[in-house]
């Protein structure tokens, strides 16, 4: 997470530090004084610790629940898991941390916590909030596409997922998502998991939650340094949904006019899911004898990022067209104005639209390389007035996309969790003459293994 800066911090990390300090800025503003939170974190990176509490230090007390205008004494609890971890909770055997039933439960992240979670909340019988963070069979989709000659490990992972997901449909009690677009995809998904049913109407199952941070959180807003160049930053992976053709030509086309532009790359392949994309794209920088224009610098950590925002002048977003970009979002885009640096991007996701209309975004068309090497151009010669804009950005960030605006659904399901009104039954169970849900869980009873 980003408040752990000795390491490296991807989308689900920084996610679930927004949904962390969510949480915690609710039970501050509902003055839960003795409020208790513990945080299972799946992560891989350190498997050392695994099944250890942990205590990190936190730029929470008294800084985060000042700001919330309360002054609570929350206990924060962290306990690192590798995925073993997570397959043996799957299995029904929990942490002796975690024997004690807690007042509610929220899962974010990806498909692998959202069903470990429900498992969890169903094993204790409490209301269950699940975010979930993009959609992860239209992400599943978009690296199919890439690799459609690994049909059965596609189908392998798809299915996997599902599984994942329909765990958390089945039991959540309330929903969040990254866009509006990705709400209604997610009640999609609840319809035929059996939860749009008599007993819910007119709930509102689904709440959307874009991508945020808290300010008294945020890094500060780095020096720019002063060098000779046009430089325009990546951060972050070269995922499935980017476009490396469009990327690497359009830069390169750029750098062929402009011989002072630069690309810093600070992160890279996805080692393990994804390392085709930036394999293609140092091939045709090599190909086409431009290695000059391209610095990579790889994974970083969070503590480095923001020396690294100093070099940069603008940062860059690249999407191909893909249902994964039409339903969620793109973090970077929010870390980057942060660091007070405008964008040069692609603008399928409600995030880039929005910035866009602000007029904190330099746009291009997706799949069009010329256009992209035109607009870097265009902001090359306009480099004097980018530090303003970025000021802009930063400040627009810091309000729009505020976590305690974004999360005040959640905030207010904090104060009073509750089931869903297909729930309230003995046990808190699904209607048992529901077909659909039922036949879900015979199935899940069926094929859960993790």
């Amino acid at each position: 997470m980003p408040c752990e800066p000795q390491y490296a911090v991807t989308a689900p990390g920084a996610r679930t530090w927004q949904i962390v300090q969510t949480v915690l800025d609710g039970l501050a503003l509902a003055e839960r004084a003795e409020a208790q939170v513990m945080v299972v974190g799946l992560d891989s990176a350190r498997r050392e610790a695994s099944g250890a509490a942990m205590n990190i230090e936190l730029p929470l007390d008294p800084v985060l629940l000042q700001d919330a205008q309360a002054n609570p004494t929350a206990s924060f609890t962290y306990l690192p898991c590798s995925i073993e971890d997570f397959k043996q909770m799957g299995q029904g055997k929990w942490p002796e941390l975690l024997s004690e039933a807690p007042a509610a439960i929220v899962a974010t992240g990806s498909a692998q916590p959202y069903a470990t979670a429900a498992l969890y909340a169903r094993h204790v019988q409490r209301p269950l909030w699940v975010d979930v963070f993009g959609d992860p069979l239209a992400e599943l989709q978009s690296r199919a596409e890439l690799f459609p000659e690994r049909k059965d490990e596609n189908d392998s992972l798809y299915y996997h997922t599902w599984k994942l997901l329909m765990e958390a449909l089945v039991q959540g009690d309330v929903f969040s998502s990254l866009s509006s677009r990705q709400r209604y995809a997610l009640i999609g998904h609840l319809g035929v998991a059996g939860r749009l049913n008599r007993s819910t109407r007119c709930y509102e199952f689904v709440h959307p939650i874009p991508y945020g941070v808290f300010p008294v959180t945020a890094p500060p807003m780095p020096e720019p340094r002063d060098h000779a160049y046009f430089v325009v930053m990546w951060c972050g992976s070269f995922n499935t949904w980017m476009d490396v053709d469009t990327l690497a030509y359009g830069v390169i086309k750029a750098w062929q006019k402009n011989r002072r532009l630069r690309l810093l790359i600070a992160g890279g392949a996805c080692v393990g899911y994804n390392e085709l994309s930036f394999q293609r794209f140092s091939e045709i920088v090599r190909r086409e004898n431009a290695s000059e224009a391209v610095r990579v610098v790889e994974w970083q950590p969070f503590g480095e990022l923001n020396r690294l925002y100093a070099e940069a002048d603008v940062g860059l977003s690249i999407d191909r067209l893909t249902y994964e970009a039409m339903l969620g979002s793109r973090t970077r885009l929010i870390h980057f104005l942060l660091a007070g640096k405008p964008v040069i991007s692609t603008t399928p996701t409600e995030l880039a639209e929005d910035l866009e209309r602000e007029g904190l975004l330099f746009p291009f068309r997706m799949g069009d390389p010329d256009h992209l090497a035109e607009v870097l151009l265009y902001a090359g010669e306009r480099r004097a007035e980018l530090s303003e804009l970025g000021r802009r950005g930063r400040e627009y960030v810091l309000t729009r996309y505020h976590g305690r605006v974004l999360g005040a659904s959640l905030i207010e399901w904090l104060g009073n969790p509750s089931f869903a009104p297909d729930k309230r039954g003995p046990r808190y169970a699904l209607d048992p003459e529901n077909p659909l849900t039922n036949y879900w869980q015979l199935a899940l009873d069926h094929v859960r293994t993790f």
